[in-house]
């Protein structure tokens, strides 16, 4: 089993001044993880961060990502919450991961 969140001392929105690091981690996960996405790094990788804000979503309507930051502040995973809401169920949420390193 793969531990997504190892050592993490913080779990928190990511906002604008994430984008960076966000983009970063996409791209990597892209490179080591192509089955995982519908898009491919070759596209991606020179894609600013700047176009990749509207998927840091609002968390009002329940779609969102979230760093998990380790003592350094560095974001090794994160994690995008995409909510459905619904008047029976209330909420159906699907989650999605990026990690930061190459497969084992």
């Amino acid at each position: 089993m793969v531990d997504l969140l190892p050592a993490v001392t913080t779990l928190r929105l990511l906002t604008s001044p994430d984008l960076p690091a966000f983009v970063a981690l996409r791209n990597a996960s892209l490179l080591h993880y192509p089955d995982a996405f519908t898009s491919d790094y070759a596209t991606e990788k020179d894609r600013p961060p700047q176009a990749f804000a509207s998927r840091l979503g609002d968390a009002q309507i329940g779609h969102f990502i979230l760093g998990a930051f380790d003592a350094q502040g560095l974001p090794p995973r994160a994690i995008r919450v995409q909510g459905q809401f619904f008047d029976k169920l209330h909420m159906r949420l699907n989650l999605a991961a990026l990690r930061d390193n190459q497969p084992s």
